[in-house]
């Protein structure tokens, strides 16, 4: 008799098991992923920076995407700084983004190093 009690009870605890596994749901992506299809724009990457729930894997393929279809103009600049000091004071920022704004994005615009630099130092102080 007591065998069989046993056994129904790990069999019991089997199926639980097995039934919390299956109704665990998994965790709806916070951030936001902009489709391979999709035209990229500035706005598109701002809301990246500014969802506080994007990971630092976010932040840095946004980078990434503004360094690989924009350059900084005169005429929009502000535009493009606000997006990267948004990047750059975004909560799960880390040094693999500053290395990346350092060594690409400022390699690539030139024409506002100086610019970048102050922001960089206002970002990091």
């Amino acid at each position: 008799m007591k065998g069989w009690i046993i056994a129904i009870l790990v069999i019991a605890t089997i199926l639980a098991v097995i039934a919390v596994f299956l109704f665990i749901k998994k965790p709806k992506q916070t951030s936001k992923v902009i489709p391979q299809s999709k035209q990229v724009s500035l706005e598109d990457l701002m809301d990246i920076v500014k969802n506080p729930n994007s990971t630092k894997d976010d932040i840095l393929k946004a980078l990434k995407l503004f360094n690989n279809y924009f350059v900084i103009d005169a005429k929009d600049s502000h535009r493009y700084f606000i997006f990267l000091i948004k990047a750059l004071t975004h909560k799960n920022v880390d040094k693999e983004i500053f290395n990346y704004f350092h060594n690409e994005i400022k390699k690539r615009n030139q024409k506002f190093k100086r610019e970048l630099e102050l922001l960089e130092m206002k970002a990091l102080g």
